[in-house]
């Protein structure tokens, strides 16, 4: 690789952390604060298809243990860090929330 693509892949990991700490932040901040009824419907809406989400994830990861550890392939396992789980939440929530929002006019 020359210097230009490396310098680019930089720059695209910089944006893309910063577009998930945005995220991170944007869904702690809309989860404290206070709000009427139906603002509470749509963050109840938005958390429950971020959890569904989440979990098909998490269950998907474990049928892959299952068979791998069944077939006893040795091809690398997808294994997500604290931190880019944490990100694909955060994504996954904002895209919820402003679906949500635009459903039920927020």
């Amino acid at each position: 690789m020359d210097q230009r693509t490396l310098t680019l892949i930089a720059v695209l990991f910089w944006v893309v952390l910063a577009l998930s700490l945005a995220c991170i932040l944007w869904m702690f901040f809309s989860l404290a604060r206070q709000g009427d009824e139906r603002r509470k419907a749509i963050l109840t809406r938005a958390c429950c298809h971020t959890f569904y989400t989440v979990v098909a994830l998490l269950v998907l990861g474990v049928a892959e243990s299952l068979v791998r550890s069944l077939t006893g392939a040795d091809y690398p396992a997808v294994e997500f860090n604290a931190l880019s789980l944490l990100a694909i939440v955060a994504v996954l929530y904002t895209v919820n929330l402003f679906l949500c929002r635009r459903r039920l006019g927020g």
